[in-house]
């Protein structure tokens, strides 16, 4: 560790953050990549595994669109293999990053294969259990195998998502998908700086699970309210960045929660160069406009808090 960092009363998981993504910078500029070691063995793992588990140059991958999948699909292309892009189309999924995920494939000339599927068919994923990720998982997974026809199906589990409450895990494990991200133990950290260094588009993409992780256990979805929620964070997502440009400063990541007692924002601190800012009452107010007129419900509160990931496993009691 440079010296510089020694005395730093920062938490540890953000200076590694910050001294590995400067690495990586500093290779981008350099014109070679300079990679910390144990970084470089994980890309030179990754990049054996791909090949070595590919038949013919060619796979399939479960592509949500999301960092981990285009990290995955990107690292794919550049080793010469050619993923088939396997993206799951329903009332989960805002037709927007569906459209996001498309032009993205289209951009870099990958083969993009849409499959119209419906979670909520599942009783067990409309009934909205603590295990539905695993009946949604069985069933996507099972669908995308059928259309990999024979290729390995590859999916975007990196090794943060080890640490967490995810049942789905448990339902690729049954079907023999590959994690090769998780194998070769790479973090979401080192995930975006990996694809910085490579030249991967738009690496700061903020994490957007389905949007049947809105709702509380035990609270039923329906394709209305699926549908209603997609366009509600739509424009919550344009009023926060037109309020953040207009104060120039950095968009908070957020989720628009359906609880039994009405709906809730959950976003991360806004934050300017020198502190924490306090949510601004004008803004509070149009949200809550725009969320009723949008969803026909109220919206009863809006929480700052530090991490969004989680939220109703930590409520339960499990760690995520």
């Amino acid at each position: 560790m440079p010296e510089v960092f020694k005395d730093s009363q920062a938490c540890k998981q953000c200076v590694d953050e910050f001294y590995l993504f400067g690495c990586f910078l500093f290779g981008i500029f350099c014109g070679d990549l300079c990679l910390l070691p144990e970084i470089e063995n994980k890309k030179n793992f990754l990049q054996k595994q791909l090949l070595r588990l590919a038949m013919d140059k060619q796979c399939a991958i479960a592509f949500s669109g999301g960092l981990d999948s285009r990290f995955l699909a990107h690292m794919a292309k550049l080793v010469g293999l050619k993923p088939l892009l396997l993206h799951a189309q329903g009332p989960h999924v805002p037709p927007k990053e569906s459209l996001f995920a498309q032009q993205w494939a289209q951009e870099n000339r990958l083969c993009f294969v849409p499959l119209v599927i419906n979670p909520l068919k599942v009783p067990e994923v409309a009934a909205n259990g603590r295990h539905r990720c695993y009946h949604c998982k069985q069933l996507l997974f099972s669908q995308f195998l059928e259309q990999a026809h024979g290729l390995v199906l590859f999916d975007g589990t990196h090794a943060s998502d080890l640490h967490t409450y995810r049942p789905g895990m448990v339902a690729l494990k049954e079907l023999g998908i590959l994690s090769p991200l998780a194998d070769a133990g790479l973090t979401k950290a080192e995930i975006r700086s990996f694809a910085v260094a490579t030249g991967m588009s738009f690496p700061k993409q903020a994490a957007r699970p389905c949007l049947l992780t809105r709702f509380a256990y035990d609270l039923r979805p329906d394709v209305q309210s699926l549908e209603a929620l997609a366009v509600a964070e739509e424009q919550i997502e344009a009023a926060l960045q037109h309020w953040a440009q207009s104060k120039a400063i950095e968009m908070p990541d957020f989720r628009l929660r359906v609880l039994s007692g009405g709906l809730e924002l959950h976003l991360t601190p806004f934050k300017t160069q020198k502190t924490k800012m306090s949510f601004p009452n004008t803004l509070h107010r149009d949200l809550k406009i725009l969320v009723q007129a949008i969803t026909g419900k109220p919206l009863t509160s809006i929480h700052i808090m530090s991490c969004l990931s989680g939220f109703f496993d930590n409520k339960e009691g499990n760690s995520q």
